[in-house]
C-alpha cells in the first residue's frame, strides 16, 4: 500500500529524514503521486530496507522512543551519551580548502568508528555535494536553513551519507535567502548553537562548513563550535585571521561561549620560496597555532570534488590522503577526541 514518508515514519518509526537519504542513494524505491512522494510499504524493496534498518539500528544501540518498533516517528540513542565536540572551519578567503578538510576529517573520523555529523553552512552547498546529498530541487528534504528560521532540531535534518556512520544537515542556495534575514531576527547569531542540542548527544564530533565571509552564518559558526580552524594556502588567507579572531572574541564577551582558536593549518602546500615564507610568517606570529601537519596541493582533490568523495576514500593511498590522516590525528589530540583503537 503506497503511503507518505510522514505515514511510513510514524508507522514503522523510521525518521523521514532517513527515508529521504535512502530514497536518494537509491536504497530504497518511492515514486511522486501528486508531488507527494510515496512508498509501497508491502513491497520487497520496502520490506528489505526495513529489515536492513532495523538491523542497522540494533548494531548500533538504537530503539524506538517509547520501547516499541512502530507507532513512533523518533528513534533515540539507548547506549552512552556522546561528547559532541564542534569544531568549526573558517576563512573570509574562498578556495583555501575549507570544504575539503571538513570531507575529509569527517570520512576518517567515521572511518575510525566516530558518529560524525556535517553542518553545511555554506549556500553553495558544497560539502553536501562532496558528501553526495543534492538537496536542491528537493522540497521534502530539510536543510540547515530550516535551523536558521527555528522550524526544526539539527537531528531532524540530517541525514545518511553513503559513509557509515556520517550524517549529513545540507545546505541549498537557499541558505543566501535566509542569511539576509537574520539581521532582523532575535538571537540570530546563536540560532546554530540553539538548534545542536540534541546532536550533541548523539554524535561524537560534529563539523561545520562555513562560506568564504564573515556573515551572520559565519558568525554562527564561531560562536556554535567548540574549537575552530583556520585553514590557509597563501599570503591573503592569512589577512582576516586577526578579524575571526576578534570576532570569535565578541561572542564569548556578548553571549558567553567558549569557542577555541584551535590554530591555522597550511593548505595547498608547494616546495616554493612563497610557500615557505608564508610557513615562517604563521611560525613567528602565530607560533602555537600552527599546526605540524600541513596538506599538499594535488590534482587528486579536485578529482575527488568532481567525484562527490572525499579526498581520503577516493585515493586512499596517495600522499594527499596521508596529509589529512596526519591532520586528523593531529586536530583529534588537540581539541581530546577519543578515537577507537
Amino acid at each position: 500500500m503506497r503511503k507518505a514518508l510522514r505515514e511510513i515514519e510514524m508507522e514503522y518509526g523510521i525518521p523521514s529524514t532517513t527515508l529521504r537519504a535512502a530514497i536518494h542513494r537509491n536504497i530504497l524505491k518511492a515514486e511522486k503521486v501528486g508531488g507527494i512522494r510515496m512508498v509501497d510499504d508491502e513491497s520487497a524493496s520496502f520490506k528489505e530496507y526495513l529489515s536492513n534498518y532495523r538491523s542497522q539500528a540494533k548494531r548500533d544501540g538504537l530503539t524506538a522512543a517509547d520501547g516499541t518498533e512502530k507507532g513512533v516517528a523518533r528513534m533515540a540513542y539507548t547506549g552512552e551519551t556522546r561528547n559532541g565536540i564542534t569544531l568549526g572551519l573558517c576563512n573570509q578567503k574562498g578556495g583555501v580548502g575549507k570544504t575539503s578538510t571538513v570531507a575529509a576529517l569527517a570520512a576518517i573520523y567515521a572511518g575510525q568508528g566516530l558518529r560524525v555529523l556535517v553542518v553545511d553552512n555554506d549556500p553553495q552547498g558544497n560539502v553536501s555535494l562532496q558528501l553526495g546529498v543534492d538537496a536542491l530541487g528537493q522540497s521534502d528534504m530539510r536543510t540547515v536553513a530550516d535551523l536558521y528560521l527555528g522550524k526544526i532540531q539539527a537531528l531532524e535534518a540530517a541525514v545518511s551519507t553513503s559513509i557509515e556512520g556520517l550524517d549529513l544537515v545540507p545546505a541549498t542556495v537557499d541558505l543566501a535567502r535566509v542569511e539576509m534575514m537574520l539581521p532582523t531576527q532575535q538571537g540570530s547569531d546563536l540560532r546554530l548553537k540553539s538548534a545542536l542540542k540534541e546532536a550533541r548527544e548523539q554524535y561524537d564530533i560534529i563539523l561545520f562548513d562555513s562560506p568564504p565571509n564573515l556573515g551572520k552564518l559565519s558568525i554562527n559558526v564561531l560562536a556554535a563550535s567548540d574549537w575552530f580552524l583556520i585553514p590557509i594556502s597563501g599570503a591573503w588567507s592569512v589577512r582576516s585571521v586577526d578579524v575571526i579572531l576578534e570576532k570569535a572574541e565578541d561572542n564569548r564577551r556578548f553571549y558567553n561561549t567558549q569557542s577555541q582558536f584551535l590554530g591555522l593549518v597550511i593548505t595547498m602546500m608547494e616546495r616554493t620560496k612563497v610557500m615557505n615564507s608564508l610557513r615562517e610568517y604563521n611560525q613567528e606570529n602565530f607560533a602555537q597555532y600552527l599546526l605540524d601537519t600541513s596538506i599538499r596541493r594535488a590534482t587528486l582533490a579536485r578529482e575527488a570534488e568532481a567525484m562527490a568523495t572525499p579526498i581520503p576514500l577516493y585515493a586512499e593511498d596517495s600522499a594527499i590522503a596521508e596529509d589529512y590522516r596526519n591532520l586528523a590525528e593531529e586536530v583529534a589530540t588537540r581539541i581530546g577526541l577519543t578515537v577507537p583503537a
